[in-house]
């Protein structure tokens, strides 16, 4: 897809696709396992749509159906969002306090081997 494509409003046969199939989102995010919440329902309607853009535009895809198309792109659209957040680095503070009370600062030891703080 293009940016002029993300870009341009839907056409008539392509509102008609994502109107009929909206529901369609609900289940692709069930059977992924993933939590029913805004960003997931806004990454799943956002593959919907790209897949009826698709799905108008190619005569190669329209010998599948819809839902076909629609459910592959809305959940690889969930599933590499997905992905983006595990793989988002952590940050940890050295003062963030463990359950035992101590600090992760206190849990590195100083150059001479002596415990720090």
């Amino acid at each position: 897809m293009t940016t002029d494509t993300l870009n341009r409003p839907l056409t008539e046969s392509e509102c008609a696709l994502v109107a009929q199939y909206h529901k369609l989102i609900y289940c692709v995010i069930k059977d992924c396992h993933l939590p029913n919440d805004a960003a997931a329902d806004g990454e799943a309607a956002l593959g919907l749509i790209l897949a009826a853009q698709r799905y108008v535009q190619s005569e190669e895809l329209q010998k599948y159906c819809f839902s076909t198309i629609a459910y592959s792109s809305m959940r690889a659209a969930l599933l590499r969002q997905h992905r983006q957040i595990v793989h988002q680095p952590v940050m940890l503070s050295l003062d963030e306090e463990l359950p035992s009370g101590t600090t992760l600062y206190e849990l590195i030891p100083s150059v001479s081997g002596e415990e720090a703080a």
